[in-house]
């Protein structure tokens, strides 16, 4: 079996370390990301009796997750290839704390809104950054590994 050696040492002949070291940090984020994204259906009800927001504004704060996402797609291209994932994700993850921050300070709409906008232009990168920063990476654990466990390599980044 042919074997791609990042820093020459393996783990149980499948992932090196080096692999590790980079996918763990932003499997981590994109959790995070997730985790964020579907909180709003839980506290819903909470943000509902507490701020007294109607569905259109809960819906309004929902959206702007999806307007800074889609808004951001362009020039997060530019920034990944220009600085790479591992600068531009740690930029990014500072600007969802800020947003994270903000939005739990939050006593207005405007201020729920804008710190979810920040949360999500903060997560926008986390899935890209990963195929980005490990796809060759899994690409030589891929051409090392035997025809019937291939399939298994690409759900790692997913």
């Amino acid at each position: 079996m042919r074997c791609v050696r990042y820093d020459h040492i393996r783990l149980g002949g499948l992932v090196s370390i080096n692999v590790v070291r980079v996918f763990v940090p932003f499997a981590l984020g994109y959790l995070l990301s997730y985790l964020l994204r579907v909180v709003n259906a839980v506290i819903a009800p909470s943000l509902i009796e507490d701020l007294g927001l109607s569905a259109s504004d809960l819906g309004l704060r929902t959206s702007a997750n999806l307007f800074a996402f889609a808004a951001f797609q362009i020039p997060l291209g530019v920034l990944l290839d220009r600085y790479g994932p591992r600068k531009t994700e740690s930029v990014l993850l500072i600007i969802a704390a800020i947003g994270t921050a903000m939005f739990a300070m939050a006593g207005s709409l405007a201020m729920l809104t804008l710190g979810r906008a920040l949360i999500r232009l903060g997560t926008s990168a986390l899935c890209e950054s990963i195929v980005l920063a490990c796809g060759a990476a899994l690409r030589d654990i891929a051409s090392s590994l035997p025809w019937y466990s291939k399939p298994l390599v690409r759900p790692l980044v997913i």
